[in-house]
């Protein structure tokens, strides 16, 4: 079964998602964003870095797609074994759910290594 199998996916990239709130103001940018979040994105790129959080239960992979921006920070909370030893500069395809978008950064959560 696909990985993509029954969820639905943002039809943007996440230099598109930034730049709703780039060209629009907060107000409209927000309601404009609205119809992505919960939505799942495909991201492919190097690993800029490898960050656990300060609980220890989630891994985050940093990766720049742009000079300097978008900026797209992933939350792992499964294959953390997989994730840890994951070097910089190493390229990879992460599947996630978004949970939030700004002018520079695309945040995702539920993610996994495609």
């Amino acid at each position: 079964m696909s990985a993509l199998a029954g969820r639905v996916m943002a039809k943007a990239t996440p230099q598109e998602l930034c730049k709703i709130f780039q060209t629009n103001t907060s107000a409209q940018a927000d309601k404009l964003a609205e119809a992505y979040l919960g939505t799942w994105l495909m991201v492919s790129g190097k690993i800029f870095d490898v960050i656990p959080d300060a609980s220890k239960k989630y891994l985050n992979i940093t990766m720049h797609l742009g000079n300097p921006y978008p900026l797209v920070l992933t939350y792992f909370d499964k294959e953390l074994q997989q994730v840890a030893v994951l070097q910089r500069g190493h390229q990879v395809s992460i599947l996630g759910r978004i949970s939030g978008i700004d002018s520079t950064l695309v945040t995702l959560k539920e993610c996994e290594l495609v």
